[in-house]
């Protein structure tokens, strides 16, 4: 309303008395989120993630024993890629 009042009659004074107004309220509701939401999201995304990393661990474990294979048969895999790889360049 106030930048439609500017561009009908050019008055600056209502639209910078509203940005005024508008500043501090944009910077308390920056603080909130960034000093409340977001840690909360962030604790609660912590707690959910290591459940994720839990079941990960579990599901690669049991794969793994399936296969007959381990852990470090695949890091060794991957060590041996790097090397050849950098072989190329």
């Amino acid at each position: 309303m106030a930048s439609k009042k500017y561009l009908e009659n050019g008055d600056s004074v209502y639209l910078v008395e509203t940005l005024e107004l508008y500043v501090p309220h944009v910077t308390k509701h920056l603080w909130k989120e960034n000093n409340r939401l977001f840690m909360m999201a962030d604790a609660r995304l912590n707690s959910v993630s290591n459940e994720i990393d839990k079941s990960l661990d579990e599901i690669e474990e049991k794969k793994l024993l399936e296969l007959g294979k381990t852990r470090s048969h695949y890091e060794s895999l991957v060590v041996k890629l790097e090397k050849n790889i950098s072989e190329i360049n």
